[in-house]
């Protein structure tokens, strides 16, 4: 048999480079590609962490407001810099509360519960984007929101009711205060310290494919 003639010898050789050639430009290409998913992974990640950032300040904002206009008027919730001492008794007068505020308190807080619940969907649909943020994380950002969300549902239509009927059960709290004050700046609290897990180094943050 044959070794062929040197014409062969160079179509052989050229067929050999040409499929190292294709076999690197593919393995270059898929490179590429993962690089890409990963940094565009990153990017989406970053993104989250801003939207969370943004939803965290309208509820700081939301939260003071809420306390401020309902429950510091029946000696529930007291900011840290008035705080006294002495507390006053609470009267009909002072439970006697604008429905035009409180609806507009309800007004932004269903805008805020429509953020929050898609941005909850967010952080549970990253999967197919390359990441997933970690699970101890997911389930306190979860918790808190939704938490949060449903107290002030329930504190908002408290405050909602006739002032005789605030003003009985501010005083008798078995007979159906639903005051959500206690719950509400607990649940406040857990969300600040889930901001600082959430200002770590992303990848303390997110895990990445």
């Amino acid at each position: 048999m044959g070794i062929g003639t040197l014409p062969d010898w160079i179509i052989a050789a050229a067929n050999i480079a040409m499929a190292c050639a294709a076999a690197y430009a593919a393995i270059k290409a898929n490179s590429w590609f993962k690089d890409k998913i990963k940094n565009t992974a990153v990017d989406q990640a970053f993104i989250l962490l801003s939207k969370f950032d943004e939803l965290k300040l309208r509820l700081d904002l939301f939260h003071l407001d809420l306390m401020m206009k309902t429950s510091y008027h029946t000696n529930k919730y007291k900011p840290n810099s008035t705080e006294t001492n002495t507390t006053k008794a609470v009267t009909m007068k002072d439970v006697e509360f604008d429905i035009d505020l409180i609806n507009a308190l309800e007004r932004n807080l269903n805008k805020i519960h429509e953020d929050t619940a898609k941005f909850i969907r967010s952080i549970h649909n990253t999967e197919r984007l390359g990441f997933e943020m970690k699970a101890d994380l997911t389930e306190k950002v979860t918790n808190s929101l939704t938490q949060y969300s449903r107290n002030s549902w329930i504190h908002i239509n408290y405050y909602k009711s006739p002032p005789a009927f605030i003003l009985l059960t501010t005083f008798n709290p078995s007979l159906g205060d639903n005051d959500k004050t206690e719950a509400l700046c607990t649940l406040h609290n857990e969300l600040a310290e889930t901001e600082k897990l959430l200002n770590r180094k992303i990848q303390n943050i997110f895990i990445f494919d």
